[in-house]
């Protein structure tokens, strides 16, 4: 019992100090809260002195400065000025690059990272060097060729040996073409991209290597004769390096030379080739073999388009094979259907006269016992003429031909020169300006009724100056009177009644 009372008191005091403690917390934590809405106060306010179009100035609030407080201030320092290159920057960079470039051209290692030289490339054209940066650079390449040529000028240097080195060379300029132009990538995709008139790095080193090695007048002429050479070897059966051929080839090709140095030529070599070959095979072979034979090159000449050959030159090779560069055509006529005509010999081209001499053989060996005899006044011809405006072709009589292919060898001509040359009788020149003179007075005719039909009258003078403009051969005006008077015969035209000078056209 004595223990009771003493309990409630230790609860009580102990009430009393939780209570003490809990206010003391209470306090603290009410000017804990004050402090921090003083603080956010404090930056809302500080940062509403910046104005959104201040650029960063202090706007300064009446409310906000105190007397004897010394206020802080945002200072914009000025930008530092634009560095400045070293001295002998571009001197010093292009020596750089300069070694760069002599290590990949003659195989050794480069001191460089690509990366730093690339950079050094990009900081030149950014410098505003890049033109003279591509003047050095052409320079050192143009100078690396002209060292290469000599390798090439000794005479007594075995062909196939001249071929290889000749490849070697140009497969070595390629990849270092190729290493230059990763190099200066940046120049060639700003400057030169921004200059139509300069050349990429890569044509700019194809460029050099056509001008100073391959038109060369020797290098140009062993090469090609060297690839003729291994062509025939190789039309003969013999084994020979197909990939040097298509390497060599294709280098002609890219170069841009390849149908002047190489393909007219070689055409020429392939018509040689296959003509004496066609001739020794027809008196060996039987028609029957000779025309396997000829399945069988027309069969080899694709397969050597295909391998080696430029296909631009397809079109051409198959025309030589076949026919030379002439075709002939002969239709034989039995004397007993047809009509006598009279015999004329005239001088025909020497390829005609080949290819007539062959048909000859061959129909004479079939059909014993018969004659032939060529009829120069029924032949007829397609001729091709190149002209400056195109090519066209030309439909014309066997004579008409023999006169105009004259003209492959001269611009001007006498009439004497050509019966000369080509044997035609003079009867035939008669009859050629009477056909001539009758084709004229159709179109005549028909310039006189074009103009009649359009004025409907007109004076005998304007008719005249009116047919001079639209006729495109001289006339005298006798024949345009003899004209008209056949229209009027016809009733095309009129005289005037009241004008015997004026013209009416008759609907």
């Amino acid at each position: 019992m004595s223990g009771l009372p003493k309990t409630p008191v230790l609860v009580e005091e102990g009430g009393n100090q939780c209570r003490k403690r809990t206010q003391v917390n209470n306090e603290q934590s009410s000017k804990r809260a004050k402090l921090d809405e003083m603080n956010v106060n404090e930056k809302k306010s500080n940062f509403s002195l910046l104005t959104p179009n201040s650029n960063g100035a202090i706007k300064m609030s009446a409310t906000t400065i105190k007397p004897g407080v010394a206020t802080k201030k945002l200072v914009i320092k000025n930008f530092k000025s634009k560095p400045n290159l070293p001295e002998n920057y571009q001197e010093t960079t292009w020596s750089k690059l300069r070694e760069a470039v002599i290590a990949i051209q003659t195989s050794k290692a480069i001191a460089y990272s690509l990366e730093e030289l690339y950079q050094a490339v990009e900081n030149m054209c950014s410098h505003k060097m890049a033109s003279q940066l591509y003047v050095n650079l052409t320079n050192l390449v143009e100078a690396h060729v002209k060292a290469n040529i000599e390798q090439f000028l000794s005479e007594s240097m075995d062909r196939q040996v001249f071929l290889k080195r000749m490849d070697d060379c140009w497969r070595a300029h390629c990849r270092q073409m190729i290493m230059i132009r990763s190099i200066f990538l940046y120049l060639d995709r700003t400057y030169v991209l921004q200059n139509p008139s300069i050349h990429s790095i890569w044509d700019m080193g194809l460029d050099l290597f056509r001008h100073h090695i391959a038109m060369n007048t020797l290098v140009q002429t062993r090469t090609v004769d060297g690839l003729l050479l291994l062509i025939e070897r190789e039309r003969g059966g013999d084994a020979v390096d197909i990939s040097l051929l298509k390497s060599l080839l294709r280098m002609l090709s890219d170069l841009q030379i390849y149908q002047d140095a190489f393909e007219h030529k070689f055409l020429q070599a392939t018509e040689r080739l296959y003509a004496a070959e066609g001739q020794r095979l027809m008196r060996e072979l039987s028609v029957a073999q000779y025309l396997a034979h000829v399945e069988k090159r027309l069969k080899e000449e694709n397969e050597r388009l295909l391998h080696y050959l430029d296909p631009s030159t397809k079109l051409h090779l198959a025309a030589s094979q076949e026919s030379g560069g002439l075709e002939l055509s002969v239709y034989i006529l039995t004397m007993g259907f047809w009509p006598t005509y009279p015999a004329g010999e005239v001088r025909l081209p020497a390829e005609l006269t080949r290819h007539q001499d062959h048909f000859a053989k061959f129909y004479l060996a079939k059909h014993s016992g018969r004659k032939l005899q060529w009829q120069a006044t029924l032949g007829h011809c397609v001729l091709r003429a190149h002209f400056a405006q195109g090519k066209k072709e030309l439909q014309v009589s066997l004579f008409q031909a023999l006169v105009l292919l004259l003209f492959n060898d001269g611009d001007n001509l006498s009439f004497e020169d050509i019966k000369t040359a080509t044997n035609i009788e003079s009867e035939e020149q008669k009859a050629t300006e009477e056909r001539v003179f009758q084709d004229r007075q159709y179109q005549i005719d028909a310039a006189i009724v074009r103009v009649m039909k359009m004025r409907k009258a007109l004076s005998h003078n304007l008719l005249i100056s009116e047919l001079y403009n639209q006729l495109k051969f001289p006339v005298k005006p006798a024949d345009l009177k003899k004209r008209i008077e056949s229209l009027i015969d016809r009733d095309y035209m009129e005289r005037d009644k009241d004008n015997p000078n004026q013209y009416n056209y008759v609907a």
